[in-house]
């Protein structure tokens, strides 16, 4: 018969139905999807972020300090 899908049960649906169902779950899972990689995209972003601030941290604090000892050494007041 024409416009029907016929399951192996011999339930007939007609084929409109049948591709509504199926477009709906199609963009059910794609929007889950783009949720996921969203979710996935900021956890990199933070992550990212965090590492960066913890390199500069630890620059800064490994570097600030000579600096700043060899700056205050070197002003005339200072004694040796």
């Amino acid at each position: 018969m024409a416009g029907s899908f016929l399951f192996q049960y011999g339930i007939r649906i007609p084929l409109f139905w049948l591709g509504l169902w199926i477009w709906v779950w199609i963009s059910i899972l794609w929007s889950w999807i783009q949720l996921w990689f969203s979710l996935l995209r900021v956890w990199l972003w933070f992550w990212l972020w965090w590492l960066l601030w913890r390199l500069l941290s630890i620059l800064l604090w490994r570097l600030l300090p000579p600096l700043l000892l060899r700056r205050i050494l070197s002003r005339p007041w200072v004694r040796r």
